[in-house]
């Protein structure tokens, strides 16, 4: 006797869908942080779009459609609409920061 013991042969995993899991928020609602939260969602990825201004992400809410950027996009019914100075990110996996910059 080698003193080893036998093993049960590890229980197959159930695949992972991509972003199956975790959830992220993209800060800024422009034309990239629309069409990359855009992107996720379509994905099947738990997405948040943030906004500055709680009228364009009410609105977003209501026509699933950014009315200030890429208008003639419709946005997915599985993405979600927020502001980013008042809603809850302690749940969040990844933030993205889309917004601006000056170099």
């Amino acid at each position: 006797m080698t003193g080893r013991t036998h093993h049960e042969p590890p229980a197959p995993r159930r695949r992972r869908r991509p972003g199956e899991g975790f959830a992220v928020a993209v800060v800024g609602a422009g034309s990239w942080g629309t069409a990359f939260a855009r992107h996720l969602a379509l994905q099947g990825v738990e997405t948040t779009l943030l906004a500055r201004r709680t009228e364009q992400a009410e609105q977003m809410r209501r026509s699933h459609r950014n009315p200030d950027y890429l208008t003639h996009l419709e946005l997915p019914s599985g993405l979600s609409f927020g502001v980013y100075e008042t809603d809850d990110l302690s749940q969040t996996s990844l933030l993205v920061m889309a917004v601006p910059s000056k170099a």
